[in-house]
């Protein structure tokens, strides 16, 4: 995380927060308000090395190269939220053909088409 930050230089800083024994919280924050923040839980004493990856608040699990290209989709502004009533949809384009997404279901009644109503939110590059 600590040489993203660097190659990215003033574009964005790197902010480390002990959560716990053992876990820590590192934010890739932007320069620019509209690019997506990038969130990395670890727990330094579990020998598997899963991250909590979260970018503009939806999360998952992943290993270091899926952080990796988490970061690279960020910062090249390819990452899109979707909002409608009852879903939240994260798409992560990591190539021309490869978009990557997880949806988060509200309570209540879920309109189909969804998408159709949705807010759209395309986050800028850094």
């Amino acid at each position: 995380m600590h040489a993203m930050a660097e190659r990215l230089g003033a574009k964005a800083e790197l902010r480390a927060t002990p959560v716990r024994d053992g876990e820590v919280e590192f934010e890739l924050v932007p320069a620019e308000p509209t690019a997506a923040t990038v969130t990395v839980s670890v727990d330094l004493t579990d020998p598997d090395g899963e991250l909590w990856v979260t970018v503009a608040g939806e999360g998952e699990t992943g290993d270091l190269l899926w952080l990796r290209n988490v970061v690279d989709a960020a910062v090249a502004g390819n990452v899109t939220l979707l909002e409608g009533r009852g879903r939240r949809r994260l798409e992560i384009a990591l190539g021309p053909d490869d978009v990557r997404s997880t949806t988060t279901y509200g309570r209540g009644f879920v309109p189909l088409p969804w998408r159709r109503h949705a807010r759209i939110t395309r986050f800028a590059a850094y």
